[in-house]
């Protein structure tokens, strides 16, 4: 829960950062200079919702692998011989516990991905 909890607030944090960007750009008079501001924006933007995108699908699949697991913990910690494991090993909690866990690392790599791009794209050269 504390995971969601915790992604609702970064989604909320987006939404302000690029509102608040949307109106200083609205105060900018020059039409050239609102034209690339708002265009950086927009790229911005697009590497922010990949991000969602992409930890969206992460916490929705994180709880439940979270729960294949303790339920795996549960069952194996009572039976550590070789024939527990192989049992265990070929269940459909497991194959889907190894699913979830790739889905998972899968979205957190693409997420990671968005946001270095983001700060990229935010940072000075220096700062890089």
């Amino acid at each position: 829960m504390q995971t969601k909890k915790r992604f609702q607030n970064m989604k909320t944090k987006r939404n302000d950062y690029l509102v608040a960007w949307g109106k200083q750009q609205g105060q900018v008079s020059d039409p050239e200079l609102r034209q690339l501001g708002d265009a950086r924006r927009s790229e911005v933007r697009a590497n922010l919702d990949r991000m969602i995108e992409s930890l969206t699908v992460a916490v929705e699949t994180f709880d439940p692998f979270l729960n294949n697991l303790g339920d795996v913990q549960k069952v194996f910690g009572n039976d550590l011989t070789p024939a527990g494991q192989s049992l265990l090993a070929n269940t459909a909690v497991i194959q889907g516990a190894n699913e979830k866990g790739a889905r998972v690392a899968q979205s957190i790599d693409l997420a990671l991905e968005a946001l270095s791009n983001v700060s990229g794209q935010l940072s000075s050269p220096r700062a890089r």
